[in-house]
């Protein structure tokens, strides 16, 4: 488009003004269109802040349903059955502020010290954000999952040594645990 032609177009009041009210329609509706896409293509990361995306038990059945998957790959496992257990649930850590002071006074007899007073005074608060509703939310900095405390596996080729030691090893390595926290044993 010419220069001496877009400025006709602007010059006409009418045109312009359709212009504005169509491209002020279209951007709401891009608008609306992107916070409904958003809803479809991320389920569930609409979760109100405070609020864990996994109990304890949520957490051991998912763990469970991954070792059933990869331990089931290992050749020689055959059917098999996973129990993990965990020591405890989701644990939430919050950005904290605070001072702490320490007073100490002497009292003296004779120009020696004969009494020593300390005292000691702290004052924390957790850093509070603006949420959505006008709410204000604390801070959360990190999410520790939960510690697992031993995983059962009970597959057919458990009377084979090298089975066994696959299964411990695959085990250990997928959840970064020890293997005297893992027993695996013969199905019936």
């Amino acid at each position: 488009m010419d220069t001496s032609a877009l400025g006709s177009f602007i010059r006409d009041k009418d045109k312009g003004l359709k212009l504005v009210v169509i491209l002020g329609m279209a951007g709401m509706v891009l608008i609306m269109l992107s916070s409904f896409l958003g809803d479809l293509l991320s389920p569930g990361s609409k979760a109100p802040k405070g609020e864990l995306p996994l109990s304890a038990a949520d957490y051991a059945r998912e763990a469970e349903l991954r070792l059933e998957r990869v331990v089931g790959q290992i050749e020689g496992v055959g059917a098999l059955h996973v129990l993990v257990t965990v020591e405890n649930g989701f644990e939430q850590v919050y950005a904290r502020s605070g001072k702490s002071s320490v007073d100490s006074d002497t009292a003296y007899e004779g120009g020696q010290p004969s009494r020593v007073q300390k005292s000691q005074s702290s004052e924390h608060a957790y850093v509070l954000v603006d949420a959505t509703g006008g709410k204000r939310e604390a801070l959360l900095i990190t999410q520790i999952e939960p510690k697992i405390k031993g995983v059962v596996v009970v597959c057919q080729g458990a009377d084979n040594m090298v089975v066994q030691e696959r299964v411990i090893s695959a085990v250990t390595t997928a959840l970064g645990i020890s293997s005297n926290r893992v027993c695996v044993t013969k199905k019936a």
